[in-house]
């Protein structure tokens, strides 16, 4: 092409202009100014490389090629680490042909380089003076022009580029601060939805509701701590469901079934799976989560090949299905969850550290157990007798008596214990008042259960507790056994059962002849 008048330079830069409309789809955006270029110009093959903004590796790469004879004459195929340090180094410069290594120019070297022998020719592109990639063609306008025209023109070109760029930025940044905003309102609407483990009174749980907020307007991995029993999954569940990932899967995974022999064996009808087919279960699972969440429950137990596994799909290498080498890029949120104690773990080697590293540099949430929040207890409580009001029509109350015993109780099942608590006392009774008698037996069936601090003086036994009650009721009402069962909600049976457990007959006798 030989004409190179003002006119066609305005023609083109005209022609980008009126596209500037279409930055908000940037990579189709920059692919219509190269074919703007290779059609009016000489260009016969051109490409916009972007980097990440903290110059971490390439974000997009957009070309453009006249011919299927251009594309096979393609000129540099640097690495991403070369593309960076011509990026970085914010000037224009040249590939040779038969040379894969820029040359940086300034006007001078540019007028003394000989046309023929250019393979491309690349500027910077920058955005608020920051470099932020390259366009590079191999050439514009047809020789005998000084390589300098092209170099002018192109550096106008890149420019245009550049506003494109920081368009598509600031809108992206608004869009990506309305959606923060729209998940941050969604989740303080939902707090009506009167859910067990979020109904508290304690400021540390306050504090897990403020990281829960924030966490649900992200799209970061979270790493969710606590013991058993305090309602990890389902504040997974609720960070998921209030997030901009709502609507696509969430998908739960518990690691156990990866690490545990008797796991495994529920596989196969019994028969303990092959290592190939635990890691195809374990991909297929986080393939079921594309554009979803996953929420990997007791991630702490993920053999280590599978842990790393888990964290190339963190790093966005994709995840890759055994015996192919086909990799598979997922987009997945991971919500993972574990105990208290994972950073032992890490130590004695049973997690990878780049895993943990990952996971915990990102947004940690600490659930703590139901005996440093006891200010919940009796809120929670309220909440599953309201539950099983619903559910069985059966309406409990609890006596000041038992109310007493269940703030006392060290809760060591935590959420989940109290909801095994409830349920057992629907399944024993009709409803109507709840005793501390009725009460100490369940607490007392959990295995290991005590009442009182760590550590130091131990606290009055369950056992120690039930009998208190038991003399207690029977001082009140005079010593009169078929009453004080009245009192503590149990048959006049069960009454009798408890005085002989406890040895107490020689007590009620001696305090019944007293009394007459």
């Amino acid at each position: 092409m030989n004409e190179t008048s003002d006119s066609i330079k305005l023609t083109i830069l005209a022609e980008i202009g009126s596209i500037i409309g279409r930055a908000l789809r940037l990579e189709s955006a920059l692919h219509d100014i190269l074919a703007i270029l290779g059609t009016r110009l000489s260009m016969g093959h051109g490409s916009i490389v972007l980097l990440e903004r903290d110059r971490g590796g390439v974000a997009s790469c957009v070309s453009y090629d006249r011919t299927p004879r251009d594309q096979a004459r393609r000129g540099w195929g640097g690495s991403d680490a070369d593309i960076i340090r011509a990026v970085s180094k914010g000037q224009a410069f040249v590939i040779m042909e038969g040379q894969g290594t820029p040359l940086f120019l300034d006007g001078a070297v540019a007028r003394r380089i000989t046309r023929q022998k250019v393979a491309l020719l690349g500027v910077p592109v920058f955005v608020h003076g920051r470099e932020a990639g390259l366009l590079m063609v191999n050439r514009l306008f047809d020789s005998p022009l000084a390589m300098d025209a092209d170099l002018a023109f192109l550096e106008t070109v890149a420019g245009l580029v550049g506003q494109f760029v920081s368009l598509n930025d600031s809108v992206t940044e608004k869009v990506e601060a309305l959606k923060r905003e729209n998940a941050a309102l969604r989740y303080r609407v939902s707090q009506d939805s009167q859910r067990t483990h979020m109904i508290s009174r304690s400021p540390v749980m306050a504090d897990v509701e403020c990281l829960m907020e924030q966490a649900a307007a992200s799209d970061t991995p979270v790493l969710l701590q606590g013991e058993d029993g305090v309602g990890r999954a389902l504040l997974a569940g609720l960070i998921h469901d209030f997030s901009e990932r709502a609507r696509q899967p969430f998908v739960r995974i518990d690691c156990r079934a990866f690490s545990r022999p008797q796991g495994r064996q529920n596989w196969n009808g019994g028969r303990a799976p092959s290592q190939d087919s635990i890691t195809s279960h374990f991909v297929e699972r986080m393939e079921a989560a594309h554009e979803g969440t996953a929420c990997l429950e007791n991630v702490t137990l993920l053999p280590r090949d599978l842990q790393a596994k888990l964290l190339g799909v963190l790093q966005g290498q994709g995840i890759e299905r055994p015996g192919t080498r086909l990799v598979r890029r997922v987009n997945v949120r991971v919500l993972a969850l574990c105990g208290p104690d994972v950073a032992q773990l890490v130590q004695q080697g049973g997690v990878c550290p780049d895993l943990y590293d990952c996971l915990s540099g990102r947004m940690v949430i600490h659930v703590p157990p139901l005996r440093e929040r006891r200010e919940d207890v009796e809120a929670i409580l309220n909440h599953l007798i309201a539950k099983a009001a619903r559910e069985y029509g059966r309406h409990l109350r609890f006596g000041m008596d038992a109310l007493e015993v269940l703030r006392r109780y060290e809760w060591p099942g935590n959420v989940r214990e109290m909801e095994a608590v409830v349920e057992s006392l629907v399944a024993m009774t009709d409803g109507g008042n709840i005793s501390a008698g009725m009460l100490l037996p369940l607490l007392g069936a959990v295995e290991g259960a005590r009442m009182g601090a760590k550590g130091g003086a131990v606290s009055p036994s369950l056992k120690d507790m039930e009998r208190n009650e038991v003399v207690s009721a029977l001082r009140r009402t005079g010593w009169i056994q078929y009453r004080a069962a009245e009192v503590l909600g149990i048959t006049a049976r069960q009454m009798g059962y408890k005085i002989k457990k406890f040895g107490l007959e020689n007590m009620v006798a001696s305090e019944r002849a007293r009394a007459r």
